[in-house]
């Protein structure tokens, strides 16, 4: 029982330190945890998630069916 505890302890305080750190959010919500665990961040490139919605929604205002297979919403 203590071990479960401890357990849903752990990931309880995985997912507060992520939606509580800004840029490991933006990560987070735009790639998952696998844009987390893999060491992805926003380079110089891109200065924050805004960013690269307006490069996508751009993208997508060319290449209707790719994002729409990709379900981006542009507008």
């Amino acid at each position: 029982m203590k071990d479960i505890a401890t357990e849903n302890f752990q990931q309880i305080y995985k997912a507060y330190e992520i939606l509580s750190d800004l840029n490991k959010r933006q990560i987070y919500d735009i790639y998952s945890m696998e844009g987390l665990t893999s060491g992805l961040e926003l380079g110089p490139k891109h200065n924050g998630v805004e960013e690269i919605k307006a490069e996508l929604r751009g993208y997508c205002s060319v290449h209707h069916s790719f994002c729409l297979f990709i379900s981006i919403q542009y507008e």
